[in-house]
């Protein structure tokens, strides 16, 4: 590969794990998660409201959580689609289907990153072998290593 597909194929492993990042936090309404419980501030939390800022916070736990959880299904299908689309020779040119690869397995890694505490040790063992598995896949299939 010439710098020039090279570049493509970084600009492609790039955008296409952020756009659907991106994609994720609209679809789960990650900004106004972020600014639920904005309404106090260290200064204003006394002992009247403080059980009222108890409940906000536990609530915006609760919908955080899930918005983790449907972030991190949204981005593993990415992951997955992204090398599945490189592997089935879709694209006629290798810069493409490196980008294709290298974003999938950028959207996996980044998924498992944002979800990683909320898993337990068994899970945790599954994702990690799983993407060993998938990254062999992918190096035999495409890299012809």
């Amino acid at each position: 590969m010439n710098y020039q597909e090279i570049f493509i194929a970084g600009a492609i492993a790039i955008l296409y794990p952020f756009f659907f990042s991106k994609f994720a936090d609209v679809y789960t309404k990650k900004s106004k998660l972020d600014d639920m419980c904005n309404q106090f501030t260290s200064d204003s939390i006394s002992h009247e409201n403080l059980s009222t800022y108890k409940n906000c916070d536990k609530k915006r736990e609760n919908l955080q959580n899930r918005a983790n959880t449907t972030k991190f299904i949204i981005q593993m299908m990415i992951g997955v689609i992204g090398i599945v689309l490189s592997v089935s020779g879709l694209f006629q040119t290798k810069a493409t289907n490196v980008g294709f690869s290298l974003g999938g397995l950028f959207a996996i890694f980044q998924a498992i990153m944002v979800y990683w505490n909320q898993m337990n040790e068994y899970m945790r063992l599954g994702v990690t072998g799983l993407s060993l598995v998938t990254l062999i896949y992918v190096s035999i299939m495409i890299y012809k290593v």
